[in-house]
């Protein structure tokens, strides 16, 4: 799965058009029902299409700005938390996955975050981690990483 992403992303960059997530949500929706934390959800939008296909899904975001809308995305396959601690509760996970995350920390909040993501993931789990090249850290601005507009 590592090396289909790679692959993926790879062929985005190298097309110089801006990476789109479409093919890992299909990847990882494409395995079998598990446990999935979507850690640094951002408004839930990963979280909410794993949901609907039938994956338990935690969304975790510590942005407290985002607190009402995660809220909103609740449903009996979806549960949100605002603290790492509210997360873990239904941990552990069998699929971790941590997009836009990491390139926005520096060295020690990553590792801060590493460790926490160890401690989400069951022993025999996963944890995908998206790493933003920092050539195209610009791109990655989605209506997913911008303030929800629509609220105001």
């Amino acid at each position: 799965m590592i090396a289909s992403l790679h692959s993926a992303h790879s062929r985005g960059c190298e097309s110089g058009k801006r990476y789109r997530w479409g093919s890992s949500i299909t990847m990882v929706s494409g395995l079998p029902r598990q446990r999935v934390l979507d850690f640094g959800c951002g408004k839930g939008e990963l979280s909410r299409q794993l949901a609907a296909q039938g994956h338990s899904v935690v969304a975790y975001d510590p942005d407290p700005a985002l607190a009402g809308r995660l809220a909103s995305l609740a449903s009996p396959t979806l549960i949100t938390a605002t603290d790492f601690v509210q997360a873990l509760a239904d941990g552990p996970f069998d699929l971790v996955v941590c997009r836009r995350v990491v390139c926005l920390l520096d060295h020690a909040d990553m590792l801060g975050v590493a460790a926490q993501l160890r401690r989400a993931v069951k022993r025999e789990g996963r944890v995908l981690v998206a790493v933003c090249h920092p050539g195209f850290a610009p791109w990655i601005a989605t209506s997913e990483a911008q303030p929800d507009t629509a609220a105001k």
